[in-house]
């Protein structure tokens, strides 16, 4: 069984107009605020334990010290968490997200299922970059990648809108390699098993981004994330954005290509 570890982790502001009076400043909303923060996989995974780390270390570094809960809410390969953040959360700086780190891709991949923009997201920043691993079991007698080539070897699966399934179908069709992808999964611990949103005050979203870079900062955060094994390479809100960019400015025939081979529809 082979299965994808993705750490990219991306954090974000939610979506919808808010009541509360502008004139606040950012310590005055946040005060006695709290906020929910969702994670859009299975409980268990790479995204969930970052998730669970930050949200202990990152409300002392907000002012106002607000609370944070986690909200789950997985299904079609984080599409679900990310779109619903999109339309429904509120856009008031109280709404936080972890979203999937192929949300630019999956927005041009699947436009049917992706009813988002993901440039519109407000991003706060990155936690760690992202090392793709495949691990396959010893007893498929797979050494080396060009064993890959001659024997079939199942690959398990979270979702078509995912790395797990995206990468493994492009090695098939690019680099001649015969996995069996096997979809209907819940998440990666599973397998282991087998945000610029409109009408976000910019003073809040500028408080977020300078709490979650202290949080990375924070001597406590750090020995806490060695301890349960979680590396940490931060990247700001506006790096995250530029990548977001970047990634939508691929050329069309390029994504039509990727699309045709992994089976979307863009």
């Amino acid at each position: 069984m082979v299965r994808r570890i993705c750490v990219l982790l991306l954090f974000c502001l939610g979506l919808i107009p808010a009541d509360d009076a502008r004139a606040q400043t950012a310590e005055e909303f946040f005060k006695g605020k709290t906020l929910r923060f969702t994670v859009v996989y299975e409980p268990g995974g790479t995204y969930d334990l970052y998730s669970r780390l930050v949200i202990v270390h990152l409300p002392k570094h907000i002012p106002g010290n607000p609370a944070i809960i986690v909200q789950y809410m997985p299904g079609a390969g984080g599409m679900v968490g990310t779109v619903n953040l999109y339309e429904k959360a509120a856009r008031d700086g109280t709404q936080l997200g972890m979203l999937p780190r192929d949300i630019a891709v999956n927005q041009m991949l699947h436009s049917d299922g992706a009813r988002y923009d993901s440039r519109r997201f407000s991003w706060i920043g990155r936690v760690a970059s992202y090392t793709g691993v495949m691990l396959v079991m010893s007893r498929t007698g797979v050494k080396t990648a060009e064993d890959l080539r001659g024997s079939q070897v199942v690959a398990g699966s979270w979702g078509n809108t995912t790395d797990s399934f995206v990468t493994p179908t492009l090695l098939n069709a690019l680099a001649g390699t015969h996995f069996k992808i096997v979809t209907g999964y819940r998440g990666a611990a599973d397998v282991d098993l087998a945000i610029e949103p409109p009408e976000v005050p910019a003073d809040r979203v500028a408080v977020l981004r300078g709490a979650l870079a202290a949080t990375l900062r924070d001597p406590e955060f750090l020995v806490d994330a060695q301890k349960q094994g979680l590396e940490i390479v931060p990247g700001n809100g506006e790096e995250v954005q530029q990548v977001v960019e970047r990634t939508l400015a691929t050329p069309h025939d390029l994504v039509a290509r990727v699309a045709a081979i992994v089976g979307a529809q863009n």
